[in-house]
C-alpha cells in the first residue's frame, strides 16, 4: 500500500513540474533596425533568459524581420497564431506589445483568440496578464498609446518633410543640380545639358535621337527611358508634389512652367504614336511580381537597328524584362498544355482502337504530332499574330525575379521564372486545336 501512496505521488509532482511551452514572438520594422533595443537579436536573448528564469520550455521563436505591425499579414506570426490553434504553444512572450500588434481592432482579435485557446500573453518590460479583467483594460490602454503615438510621429514627419520641401531640401537631385548643403541647387556644369534636352524635345525630336546627341556631343550616356522620365519631372519647373499637394518654386527652375506642360503634352502625343505604331505581344497581360498591376511596355534600338522590346512597373520601378525571353517561358507552359492533351488523345485511340496493334497506333499518332514543336508553329506567326493569340486565349501572366549569385563572382544574375499562365478556361481547347493543325501534316 505504501508502495502504491509513493508512485502515485511521484507522477503527480510530475505532472506538477511539467513545463509551459511558450512561443518566443520578435518583430522589427525597418525604423526599429536602428533603434536600441529594439533589435532582433537583443528581443530574442532578452526573452529567452526570461524562459529560462520561470522554467518555461521554448517551443519555438517566431521571427518577423524588417515587417510592420499595422496589420497582421506577418508570416511568422500568422505561423505563431496557428500553433496556438494547434495547441502547441501555451503562452506567447514578447519583450513589448508594440512587437505583437499597434492595432486596437488587431489587439482586440488576438485577445479573444488567445482566449478562447487558453493561451497566456507575458511582457517583458510590461505587467500584462489576459486572464484579469485589470489585464485585459492595460493591455487596451497601451495599444491606444501606442497607436496615438504613431500618429503624433507620422503628423512630425509630414510637417517637417513639407518645411524641408519648402526650403528646397529634396532627398534626390535630378540631372543638372546638386546639393549644396540640404538645398538643391542647379549644376553650372549639367544643367545647360538639361536645358538642351528639353528644348529639343519641344522641338519634335524623339528620346532617341536626343540620345544620340547628348551622347556624340557631351560625352553623356542616356537611355530612351531615362529621357523620357526626365522630360516628365516636374522638380525642372521648380515644382514638387507631396502627399498630393503641389508645392511651386521650391528650386530654381530650369525650364518654365508653361515649357514643362507643352512636353507633357508632347509625351502624350508621343506615347499614342508608339502605341499605334508598335506592338507588343504581351500587351495588357504581364502583372508586376511585386504590386501585381498590369505592367507597361516600351522598346529600344541598338546600333545594327535591332528593336527589343521591354515590359516594365512605373509603380515599382521593375524594369527591362525582356520579350523574347518571355516569349520561350510562356511557349513552354503552352507545350505543357499540348503534352497533357496528348496524353487525352492516346487514351482516346487506346479506347477506341480494337482492330489493329495499339502501339503502333500510339507510336504513329505520337511521330505525326511530332514533325513540327509548338516553337516553329510560334515563329511562323507574325507579331500581330502573336499579340492577338495572346489577347484571345490568355487572361493574364504572373511571374517572379529571382537574383541569383554566379559561382566564384560577385555577380548577382536576374533570372525570370514564369508562376502561372492563366489561360482563358472557355478558349483553351481551341488554342490546343489550332496548334494541333499546325503540328499535324
Amino acid at each position: 500500500m505504501i508502495c502504491v501512496l509513493v508512485i502515485y505521488s511521484k507522477h503527480k509532482n510530475e505532472e506538477v513540474q511539467k513545463k509551459v511551452n511558450v512561443g518566443i514572438y520578435i518583430r522589427v520594422s525597418t525604423e526599429d533596425q536602428a533603434r536600441e533595443g529594439h533589435s532582433l537579436g537583443e528581443q530574442k536573448d532578452k526573452l529567452i533568459k526570461l524562459a529560462d528564469y520561470k522554467d518555461y520550455n521554448v517551443y519555438k521563436i517566431y521571427e518577423d524581420a524588417g515587417i510592420s505591425a499595422k496589420d497582421t499579414k506577418r508570416p511568422k506570426f500568422q505561423e505563431m497564431i496557428q500553433d496556438v490553434k494547434d495547441k502547441k504553444i501555451e503562452k506567447i512572450l514578447i519583450i513589448k506589445l508594440d512587437r505583437l500588434t499597434r492595432s486596437i481592432k488587431d489587439l482586440e482579435n488576438i485577445v479573444t483568440l488567445l482566449e478562447e485557446y487558453n493561451c497566456g500573453l507575458e511582457s517583458a518590460f510590461e505587467e500584462i496578464n489576459t486572464e484579469t479583467a485589470n489585464g485585459k483594460f492595460f493591455i487596451r490602454m497601451l495599444t491606444i498609446l501606442a497607436q496615438l503615438e504613431i500618429e503624433r510621429t507620422s503628423e512630425r514627419t509630414k510637417f517637417g518633410l513639407v518645411g524641408a520641401i519648402k526650403k528646397g531640401h529634396l532627398q534626390y537631385c535630378p540631372f543638372g543640380y546638386k546639393k549644396d548643403g540640404k538645398k538643391v541647387v542647379k549644376d553650372s556644369k549639367t544643367n545647360p545639358i538639361a536645358r538642351e534636352i528639353f528644348m529639343m524635345y519641344l522641338l519634335g525630336k524623339s528620346a532617341r535621337m536626343i540620345r544620340e546627341h547628348i551622347l556624340i556631343t557631351y560625352y553623356f550616356e542616356f537611355t530612351r527611358s531615362q529621357i523620357e522620365n526626365m522630360v516628365k519631372d516636374s522638380r525642372y519647373a521648380g515644382i514638387v508634389t507631396h502627399g498630393g499637394v503641389t508645392y511651386e518654386d521650391v528650386i530654381e527652375p530650369t525650364i518654365t512652367r508653361e515649357e514643362w506642360e507643352q512636353c507633357k503634352k508632347q509625351y502624350q502625343k508621343n506615347q499614342r504614336h508608339n502605341l499605334r505604331k508598335e506592338i507588343y505581344v504581351f500587351h495588357q497581360k504581364l502583372r508586376c511580381p511585386e504590386c501585381g498591376n498590369i505592367m507597361g511596355a516600351s522598346y529600344s534600338i541598338s546600333r545594327n537597328k535591332k528593336k527589343f522590346h521591354y515590359y516594365q512597373c512605373n509603380r515599382c520601378q521593375i524594369r527591362n524584362i525582356n520579350e523574347e525571353v518571355l516569349e520561350e517561358l510562356v511557349i513552354q507552359e503552352i507545350r505543357q498544355v499540348l503534352k497533357e492533351c496528348r496524353k487525352i488523345d492516346a487514351e482516346a485511340i487506346i479506347i477506341s482502337n480494337k482492330t489493329e496493334d495499339i502501339t503502333k497506333s500510339i507510336e504513329r499518332e505520337k511521330q505525326k504530332r511530332m514533325r513540327a514543336d509548338v516553337q516553329e508553329v510560334w515563329n511562323k506567326l507574325s507579331l500581330e499574330d502573336k499579340q492577338r493569340v495572346m489577347a484571345t486565349f490568355i487572361e493574364d501572366i504572373k511571374f517572379e525575379l529571382m537574383q541569383i549569385p554566379v559561382s566564384g563572382t560577385k555577380v548577382i544574375k536576374r533570372e525570370i521564372k514564369i508562376q502561372q499562365v492563366n489561360f482563358k478556361e472557355e478558349k483553351i481547347y481551341n488554342l490546343v486545336n489550332l496548334i494541333k493543325k499546325e503540328l499535324v501534316v
